[in-house]
């Protein structure tokens, strides 16, 4: 239902049919979540896919596409992208190819990856609401009652306000919480301090600098090796989670020259059509060496005796 939608969309921006496309998925899919994906796509909403790509490959090229690079020098960009379901760090290697004696093309090199598919921005939304179920719990007029989590609707305008309020801490230190009439006619008042959820979430940010030293490691190199950093999605605006990342990289110059919620669209669709004939393009090389076995399927030309193998 998505594909189809989106394929609706484009199909009016366009002004006319659109069949092929380039889908970005997580760095963590495995391969039977890819061919799902695809199948999807090709089977139920009748599209070509033309590449499978992660977030932040696409975020990458984008980031590349206007990098000045000079011939004899690299420059090697960690991208960390915690968004609300999962965080993916990246570390990438820009450099000038030369093409002929008198042109050249950006080429870039994934050199690792690494992620945390638990670790999320929601997960500080659970935390919240744990936190305010807790006070709700305690008043004295819930006295002798179920816990508040047991009620479905009221759990929802828990999250509804756990959003909220998690906005609001970014900002500031204490945030006013007000939910009327939450369960049974009464109403949660009080005030939460960012430093309550901060140590309620002490677990939530101990794992912020886990993906990036999984991915230096990968590398082979050190924080010394990265020229630069740049941070995607929403989840990296809490300001723990900014310290945490300062800390494990022992640098304060995080970079947000992306916008996460364009970056991997533009690149998986300037990809598309650098691959193709039919559009002309700025020439960018670009080099993945993905840590997965290699599927190939094998089918006879005859449909009737086919024949397939997995190696």
């Amino acid at each position: 239902m998505l594909f189809q939608y989106v394929k609706m969309l484009s199909e009016i921006q366009a002004g006319g049919h659109v069949r092929d496309c380039v889908i970005t998925i997580p760095s963590w899919f495995t391969y039977d979540q890819r061919l799902m994906i695809r199948d999807a796509a090709e089977q139920l909403a009748n599209l070509n896919v033309l590449q499978l790509v992660h977030e932040n490959t696409a975020a990458a090229v984008m980031f590349g596409i206007d990098q000045k690079i000079e011939h004899d020098k690299n420059l090697t960009v960690l991208f960390y992208n915690m968004g609300a379901m999962d965080t993916e760090v990246q570390i990438t290697r820009y450099s000038m190819f030369n093409i002929s004696e008198k042109k050249s093309s950006p080429y870039i090199h994934i050199l690792s990856e690494a992620w945390d598919k638990e670790l999320g921005s929601q997960d500080l939304d659970v935390i919240i609401v744990n936190l305010l179920a807790e006070k709700f719990n305690a008043m004295p007029e819930r006295a002798g009652k179920t816990d508040v989590r047991e009620n479905y609707r009221a759990v929802r305008r828990l999250f509804k306000d756990a959003v909220k309020i998690k906005e609001i801490l970014s900002a500031n230190k204490v945030a006013s919480v007000k939910v009327p009439e939450l369960l049974d006619y009464v109403t949660l008042k009080f005030n939460l301090e960012r430093e309550v959820v901060e140590e309620a979430a002490a677990d939530y940010f101990s794992r912020v600098k886990g993906p990036i030293n999984e991915a230096l490691e990968k590398a082979g190199l050190t924080m010394d090796d990265i020229d630069q950093v740049e941070i995607l999605g929403g989840g990296v605006r809490t300001p723990k989670t900014l310290e945490n990342m300062e800390i494990a990289l022992g640098r304060k110059d995080l970079s947000t020259h992306l916008n996460g919620d364009e970056a991997m669209c533009f690149g998986s669709a300037f990809i598309a059509s650098n691959s193709s004939s039919a559009y002309k393009v700025k020439h960018v090389f670009l080099t993945q060496n993905p840590k997965y076995d290699v599927h190939i399927k094998i089918s006879a030309l005859n449909e009737t005796d086919a024949m397939s193998e997995e190696d």
